[in-house]
């Protein structure tokens, strides 16, 4: 069968980061309880990891994990995952006297710093979505950060905001900051931009609409609750009319496929995704 995998592939950089850390964590405390307030990552093969890890993956509204602290003993481990916090649970752990160990993606954290820092005077309009942790503890960071849902157009005029900074969730496509941004300089002319998009995620994006074409049959390896996995299905929406794609989690799901040799098939996946799976459905669908 005609496949080509296209690189990048798996894991990026800050989620190989986060899983080693998470790991590193279970081995240096083999007897502990150890908590993860929220999915280390956005992949289900990740849950199943934790599991075998003994880790216990909380999936909570977010303002539920404030709670959670007061429930824990002086022993439990904490792990905040990659996509951000509140440094206020930072704060109630540390008066708790509770563990923590911050997984944290770094381009994330340097958009934190950056709204904290060097943004702390300055009104933010933050792009992205709103039932996505990453979007809700960014705009959780100070009270003059303004969300622009990207699927529901918030209407900003009923905020008073002046000369606003616009940044936007990392896992976006470009046609979304594009379009997004778009509507708000009608509003807000002379708001300025900061690029906060994943490099990792658009060349991924990139990569993808660079080998497409009518003969193309696209496979996108990875969870349907991972955001950046998702833009890479909307990248070729919005790139071809053409609806010779599947998402897809796991071998099994791709046995169940049926092929036909007259399509080249190319393979992508999302950056929470194990490269072992990738790997796997690529072998598999060049036996054939």
């Amino acid at each position: 069968m005609n496949v080509e995998l296209i690189k990048p592939y798996g894991f990026c950089t800050g989620a190989l980061k986060a899983i080693d850390l998470v790991k590193k964590v279970r081995k240096d405390n083999p007897d502990n309880n150890i908590i993860l307030f929220g999915p280390i990552l956005h992949n289900e093969n990740i849950n199943e990891l934790m599991n075998n890890l003994k880790i216990k993956v909380l999936d909570l509204p977010y303002e539920a994990y404030s709670d959670v602290i007061d429930t824990l003993s002086i022993d439990d481990i904490v792990i905040l995952p990659a996509h951000g916090h509140d440094n206020y649970l930072e704060e109630k752990l540390l008066r708790k006297g509770i563990l923590y160990v911050d997984a944290t993606c770094p381009i994330i954290k340097k958009i934190h710093d950056l709204i904290l820092i060097d943004y702390a005077d300055r009104d933010i309009i933050y792009i992205g979505k709103k039932s996505h942790i990453e979007a809700i503890t960014t705009t959780s960071l100070k009270e003059n950060i303004f969300l622009f849902d990207i699927n529901y157009h918030t209407d900003l005029t009923q905020y008073h905001i002046s000369k606003p900074i616009i940044l936007y969730q990392t896992t976006l496509t470009k046609y979304d900051v594009k379009d997004s941004i778009k509507i708000i300089k009608k509003i807000f002319p002379d708001a300025q931009e900061g690029k906060t998009l994943c490099r990792q995620c658009t060349i991924r994006q990139n990569n993808l609409i660079k080998s497409l074409d009518d003969n193309v049959f696209v496979i996108v390896v990875g969870s349907k609750n991972s955001s950046n996995t998702i833009s890479l299905l909307n990248i070729y929406y919005k790139t071809t009319k053409n609806e010779n794609i599947m998402l897809v989690n796991s071998l099994d799901e791709v046995k169940k496929m049926n092929f036909n040799k007259n399509y080249k098939y190319i393979i992508t996946s999302g950056t929470s995704t194990p490269n072992s799976i990738v790997e796997s459905i690529y072998k598999y669908i060049r036996s054939l």
